[in-house]
């Protein structure tokens, strides 16, 4: 999305709205799980009801699909940095997000 660590919340909000604007139809529930993790308070009321299994799968379906709309677009690469200290349940979202995207162009 390009945010930056000086961006105000208005700016990463926007960021984010236009990051999001190639996924179609899901492009408010997709800003609303980024915009949850992105903006301090900012709680969307799309998704700050959700319970943490429910959370989990929303931000898998969410990456997954800003991935999927970007590479339609163009090819994708996504880095991955310090997985030796991945905890078991990140690596579950982790390997449940790869199996999802296999048949997108997407280098990870």
């Amino acid at each position: 999305f390009g945010i930056d660590a000086q961006d105000s919340p208005r700016d990463i909000r926007a960021k984010v709205l236009h990051g999001t604007m190639d996924c179609d139809t899901r492009r408010d529930e997709v800003a609303a799980v980024f915009l949850e993790m992105l903006v301090p308070g900012g709680h969307e009321a799309d998704v700050r009801h959700l319970d943490a299994v429910a959370w989990r799968r929303r931000m898998l379906e969410a990456v997954a699909a800003v991935a999927e709309a970007s590479s339609k677009r163009r090819p994708v690469v996504l880095v991955l940095e310090d997985l030796h200290w991945i905890d078991p349940s990140s690596f579950s979202l982790l390997a449940a997000l790869v199996r999802g995207m296999d048949r997108l162009p997407v280098c990870w």
